[in-house]
């Protein structure tokens, strides 16, 4: 019941309201139907539930069995509790966390950074880095998701054209 009443919140207040701006009312009515649907959808995905407690740790272990697999993992570490904004303020460090334990256990990830031009629908995908060569430019987790973050808002502001590669970076259009 917790889940559901988690998941009802964030499409209410979060995703229907302050990312989309739908208003209130009709945020109400769409996340009554939408959230039991949501279950589905994230199951089908393979969505790996993410919690700021203890129950991470269930996160990070799942996250390693995926990429055990040979599976691809997409982390979302921007803070998106007051919408979406086109500058993001905060990302989460706990990619870093992942990617370290990863790096222990043999596995140099690859980190894709990205942006997403909302006015544009288009996307913009960085060349891919590996965490063991982020480690050498700065080895902390709160200074490393800065420089990310720093990074995700540069490609932000590229004036760039849509389903081109320029200097190694891809946009495309959704």
């Amino acid at each position: 019941m917790r889940l559901f009443k988690n998941r009802f919140y964030y499409l209410y207040n979060i995703h229907f309201h302050k990312i989309n701006r739908v208003p209130k009312i009709f945020s109400f009515l769409v996340t009554l139907i939408a959230a039991p649907l949501m279950s589905l959808f994230y199951w089908g995905m393979q969505v790996i539930p993410t919690y700021p407690d203890a129950r991470l740790i269930k996160t990070y272990r799942l996250s390693l069995q995926a990429l055990n697999r040979n599976e691809s993992i997409i982390i979302f570490p921007e803070d998106s509790n007051d919408g979406y904004n086109d500058v993001m303020t905060l990302y989460y460090s706990g990619f870093y966390v992942l990617a370290k334990k990863a790096l222990e256990k043999g596995m140099d990830l690859s980190i894709y950074n990205l942006y997403y031009k909302r006015k544009k629908n288009t996307y913009i995908v960085d060349e891919p880095i590996k965490f063991s060569e982020l480690l050498k430019i700065t080895p902390d987790k709160e200074s490393m998701a800065e420089l990310i973050k720093n990074r995700a808002n540069a490609l932000g502001s590229l004036k760039i054209e849509k389903n081109k590669i320029v200097n190694k970076i891809l946009t495309f259009m959704c």
